[in-house]
């Protein structure tokens, strides 16, 4: 029997992957959240709410009924999943380019992420997609994430990247 505490939200890491955030992390994810990725229970408190205070928002305040449901942008999903890094490349994925979009449904909560590989046989390819699930599940606002990969168009690092990872990448123009 199994004593191993479940990850954020009730939902089991996957494989590989450390069940809390603050557990030594496989290559390439950060060892520790990104500071500047909202995460605990501060990140999830409600609007109106004092952060931290567990405490409900006032009725009829923005976090009422007649309050827009939540949205999550592109840079949202990038800032997110910045800290994870290819494995083979030591870049990050969102530096590099393979993050091409993403589609939110607030009412289900669930976040699709379209994604590239570096190429259709990327050895690290099932190490990645499972890395932006994990990392993108723990958004607020998000209880169920898909990765969608997608080729087209196909992946190519003189426009892709940023100009950064093309620097270290030797990519001149």
């Amino acid at each position: 029997m199994s004593t191993d505490k479940a990850a954020p939200k009730d939902r089991a890491a996957p494989a590989g992957f450390p069940a809390k955030p603050d557990v030594t992390a496989p290559v390439g994810f950060p060892a520790k959240p990104d500071a500047t990725v909202p995460t605990g229970p501060a990140a999830k408190a409600p609007a109106g709410a004092a952060a931290g205070s567990g405490a409900p928002a006032p009725a009829g305040s923005a976090a009422g009924s007649d309050a827009a449901p939540p949205t999550i942008t592109f840079e949202q999903v990038c800032e997110t999943i910045r800290p994870l890094k290819d494995p083979e490349i030591g870049i990050s994925i969102v530096e590099l380019g393979l993050l091409y979009g993403h589609e939110y449904d607030p009412q289900t909560r669930r976040l699709k992420v379209k994604m590239t590989l570096t190429s259709q046989m990327c050895p690290a390819g099932p190490e990645l997609v499972g890395g932006v699930k994990f990392m993108a599940g723990r958004m607020e606002n998000v209880d169920d994430v898909e990765v969608e990969l997608v080729w087209n168009p196909p992946w190519d690092p003189k426009t892709h990247c940023s100009e950064d990872a093309k620097a270290i990448l030797g990519i001149w123009e």
